[in-house]
């Protein structure tokens, strides 16, 4: 792993087959720990609820994507550069 955001893939894709509304609570999980387990630091009076909020709704941000690809989105590599933004 060379990156924060590659422990968090790594954690999501490691979680076993869960119903689907217990998916993103799982997910809220791994970013938190990955947050906690690389000692990353948040802007000041953000939790790590509030970043991964922030996260989710980055992803959401007028594009359909399909997998790993963003259709309409501004960057190729869209979970990162949102990863990377909630920590700002």
């Amino acid at each position: 792993m060379n990156t924060p955001f590659d422990a968090y893939d790594v954690c999501i894709h490691n979680l076993p087959p869960l119903p689907v509304w217990e998916v993103d609570n799982r997910q809220q999980d791994c970013f938190k720990q990955t947050i906690e387990a690389n000692h990353l630091a948040l802007p000041g009076g953000i939790t790590a609820e509030q970043a991964y909020t922030k996260y989710k709704g980055c992803l959401n941000q007028g594009r359909i994507s399909v997998g790993p690809f963003a259709l309409g989105g501004y960057k190729a590599n869209i979970r990162q550069y949102c990863f990377k933004s909630a920590l700002k």
